[in-house]
């Protein structure tokens, strides 16, 4: 049995033209007169002219739902009785850049202790397109929130790594606007926000706010009773006489 074949891109209209199937008859007058009509038309996605056998579209395609399709064609004389035959008929359909690529998260969140090192992991991100080929590939960038460049992000892989040295006692929270960019001819895009709050870690040693202090006291002064106080940037402590 003679197979027929077609490649359609998804987006096609209804009304156009698939194949042409053909069949011949060696009788002669009415015998040899045929038509042709679908055993199985995909649920009506395929429509054949039963004296031409041509094959045009009846419905529209998606790749994504449906992409190939095997129906049966038969070609049936006009004599009596009447004699038939039957060939197939293979429409694959060819995906083009209609879906954006989706994240498996809109935001994402992650906490970082400011001690972390230059290039540590501190986020990762997935987005995926439901296309195929290179209208599924997927590039990321960081297009918003990083004006002081502290991270980067691998274009391929999503994984967001620190670019310079964070510190928490200038920035605690950021919020980075990530886009992921499919490969299509044209390039579909979305976004995602990671919210990166930062910890603070025990990186700042005290510091008094004077190089040294004097303080006068009465030989006669009891205990208990206050001498001065000395400070620093993280706290204040207070010197009392004692034993």
């Amino acid at each position: 049995m003679q197979t027929y074949s077609a490649t359609l891109p998804e987006d096609v209209e209804v009304g156009t033209l698939v194949t042409k199937v053909h069949a011949t008859d060696r009788d002669i007058g009415i015998n040899r007169k045929i038509r042709y009509e679908f055993i199985d038309s995909a649920d009506g996605h395929f429509h054949i002219a039963a004296d031409s056998g041509i094959v045009t579209l009846g419905k529209p395609l998606d790749r994504e739902t449906k992409a190939m399709y095997n129906v049966t064609i038969q070609a049936v004389d006009q004599g009596t009785p009447q004699l038939m035959s039957m060939t197939s008929l293979i429409v694959n359909v060819q995906d083009i850049n209609d879906n954006p690529p989706e994240f498996a998260s809109k935001v994402y969140f992650s906490k970082v202790p400011e001690i972390y090192a230059v290039g540590t992991e501190v986020a990762r991100v997935l987005a995926t397109s439901k296309d195929t080929g290179v209208n599924a590939d997927v590039y990321y960038s960081i297009v918003g929130g990083n004006e002081h460049k502290k991270f980067q992000i691998d274009a391929r892989t999503g994984v967001i790594t620190i670019a310079e040295q964070l510190d928490f006692e200038r920035a605690r929270d950021y919020f980075l606007t990530i886009q992921a960019v499919d490969g299509g001819i044209p390039p579909l895009s979305n976004h995602a926000t990671v919210n990166i709050t930062v910890i603070d870690s025990n990186d700042n040693a005290p510091i008094f706010s004077e190089v040294s202090y004097r303080a006068s006291i009465r030989e006669d002064a009891k205990i208990g009773e206050k001498v001065t106080q000395v400070s620093d940037v993280l706290r204040i402590m207070r010197l009392y006489i004692n034993n």
